[in-house]
């Protein structure tokens, strides 16, 4: 029977790791003779380092820099900036320095020992390998206080009989950087026991097919742009074709351009007369940008996707960008899809816009195998939804949601 200490201290770490992952970025694996250890990466080390650098510089040069104003006020509104500054800094390489963060994997002993907290108190944990499972898998919560994480690929540690229950050991964007250490842990779990499977990867997912084949894709978000607004919406002409086109919604964005671009323009025109050159060239050239823009957008659809599925030629035609030779097209056979999918991913956005979540429709092809087109991406997650359905309905494909964890 399992300790209280043990279940505590288990319970302890899910609870440090559940905002923030047991190591920043990407770890490093050490091996030696009889053991393997996984910790936080030199580079990582010197990033903290050089925070905790420049925060200590930022709160001596708070003492000397008020000599270089007159005013009382300038002094200390720049005393108070570098304090902030510094103090935060300084904060958080401390704060990420002392941390003793690591998984020590016992090649002899058949023993994981996971070390945390900080110098000043440290905790530990010993567990057999039998008792962890690891697990590479695609971020899906939709958590905007942690919403960086969404989309991305995070490894995970699970204790047996508690599948609720997990310690998040790392995340990042490029899942290449985390597979090594994922196999490396799913290896050293396993033991001698092939059987028994201690390692799971849910980046992937496999499609059957009705003629006994399958095909594997990858349940990561694209890399496509996305707006935070409606964008594309699904639309109906008959009973053998549908279309996905732009919203009004999009097509008033790229309108607002061209007002904006007219705008400057009439300022330049009408305005102040004593404006220097360079500036009118600048505001001239700017105004330009915007008004092809937002003109080419409205009119002739520049950059927008026109997709078209015809269930009476079994098609899927994709064309993107404007008529004639600025228009690239592609045509699809619909027994070459597999299904339709659904990802989620975070979006920065701009300081305007600010940060969103994103989701995608894709299609993923039979041929090349498991290679995915993107049909649209916003952040109405309603609508996403709903045109996915209908889509996937249509065309008589399965339709994958992979912005839920399995």
């Amino acid at each position: 029977m399992e300790n209280t200490i043990t279940k505590d201290i288990w319970g302890n770490l899910v609870k440090k790791t559940k905002s923030a992952p047991f190591f920043l970025g990407t770890p490093a694996i050490k091996k030696q003779k009889s053991s393997i250890v996984i910790s936080q990466s030199l580079f990582g080390r010197v990033i903290l380092l050089i925070l905790f650098g420049i925060g200590i510089t930022l709160l001596v040069a708070m003492f000397f820099v008020g000599s270089f104003f007159e005013s009382n006020s300038s002094r200390l509104l720049v005393a108070i900036f570098f304090f902030v500054i510094g103090a935060l800094l300084t904060f958080l390489g401390v704060y990420h320095l002392f941390r003793i963060n690591n998984i020590f994997l016992n090649l002899c002993q058949d023993k994981i020992i996971i070390n945390f907290g900080y110098i000043w108190a440290p905790q530990k944990i010993i567990l057999s390998r039998e008792e962890l499972t690891s697990e590479l898998a695609v971020n899906t919560e939709a958590n905007l206080s942690s919403a960086y994480e969404t989309g991305s690929v995070v490894l995970t540690l699970h204790k047996s009989n508690e599948n609720n229950l997990f310690s998040k050991v790392a995340t990042t964007r490029q899942k290449h950087k985390l597979t090594p250490v994922f196999e490396e842990l799913a290896t050293y779990l396993k033991g001698e026991n092939t059987s028994e499977i201690h390692g799971i990867d849910k980046t992937f997912d496999t499609i059957n097919l009705t003629n006994d084949q399958s095909v594997t894709t990858s349940t990561l978000p694209l890399d496509v742009s996305s707006g935070a607004f409606k964008t594309m919406q699904l639309l109906f002409t008959s009973d053998t074709i549908a279309k996905f086109k732009s919203t009004k919604s999009a097509l008033i964005f790229q309108l607002g351009f061209l007002v904006l671009g007219l705008i400057i323009i009439a300022c330049v025109i009408w305005g102040n007369q004593n404006i220097p050159v360079p500036a009118i060239i600048g505001s001239i050239l700017l105004a330009g940008l915007f008004i092809v823009f937002g003109f080419g957008g409205v009119i002739f659809g520049f950059g927008e996707k026109r997709i078209v599925a015809d269930i009476a030629k079994n098609i899927l035609v994709m064309k993107l960008g404007s008529v004639g030779s600025w228009q690239k097209e592609t045509i699809y056979n619909l027994d070459e899809i597999a299904a339709v999918q659904i990802c989620i991913k975070y979006e920065a956005g701009s300081k305007t816009a600010g940060r969103y979540i994103a989701y995608q429709l894709n299609v993923i092809l039979i041929r090349p195998a498991g290679e995915r087109v993107n049909i649209t991406s916003h952040g109405n997650e309603a609508s996403i939804r709903k045109d996915a359905r209908k889509f996937a309905d249509f065309i008589k494909k399965p339709l994958l949601d992979h912005t839920q964890s399995a």
